[in-house]
């Protein structure tokens, strides 16, 4: 099973930014933005937009070859769980390998997705079974009670080396359609970790985070 199609989950509402899917981006918006960049793919057979919303339909379908898939309104709320709607896409999509991906990662480039496909199919033949998006975190961390993963008797600067921990991007993942139908999951046990440049990494949730990213765009980075 070598297809591979691009499923993109969008909704009318969002907790913090109205129209957030459609926020201008470059000589676009967001949705469209996102699905030209996926057009460039050449392993991408298909392109699916997995909406409720009749405008952002009408905004998908604006590009040739872009498909709708109907998001049942009760998937659609602030209260949809994820396992659910995982379940729903994995159903009715059949037979591919799904990239899930987010219109809110916009720094994404069609480099990035045909890379993490060849690492995701090297990955498949060494035992791993999904591929997600992270980016390398080396940090001092704290929480309420204090340091996790460094002691302040010791001078953290130079004595001790912080564990690497992996930052998961919600840019996208790829997994075979059957097995999230089984996982109720968009990854599985043994993700390989892609990572992600940082500075193709901002994922937009608010208004600052857009600002940032559409910064970002114009350095064409």
């Amino acid at each position: 099973m070598s297809s591979y199609t691009a499923v993109i989950p969008v909704r009318d509402f969002d907790e913090y930014i109205h129209n957030k899917n459609v926020l201008p981006f470059l000589d676009s918006n967001l949705l469209l933005h996102k699905i030209r960049t996926l057009l460039r793919v050449g392993k991408i057979s298909s392109i699916i937009v997995y909406t409720e919303s009749e405008t952002l339909k009408e905004v998908a379908l604006s590009e040739r070859g872009v498909k709708v898939l109907n998001r049942p309104k009760i998937l659609a709320t602030k209260n949809t769980v994820f396992n659910d709607l995982i379940v729903d896409v994995s159903s009715r999509i059949k037979d591919t390998n799904i990239i899930l991906t987010n219109v809110t990662c916009p720094l994404v480039t069609p480099e990035d997705y045909t890379n993490a496909i060849s690492s995701y199919e090297e990955s498949l033949k060494n035992g791993f079974d999904s591929l997600i998006t992270v980016n390398r975190v080396k940090r001092y961390v704290l929480d309420d009670n204090g340091p996790l993963n460094f002691r302040k008797e010791v001078d953290s600067r130079t004595s001790l080396k912080p564990p690497i921990f992996y930052n998961l991007i919600g840019a996208f993942s790829i997994a075979k359609s059957s097995s999230m139908k089984e996982w109720k999951y968009n990854w599985g046990t043994l993700p390989f970790m892609y990572e992600l440049a940082r500075l193709r990494s901002v994922d937009i949730c608010t208004e600052d985070d857009y600002k940032i990213a559409c910064a970002l765009a114009t350095l064409k980075l």
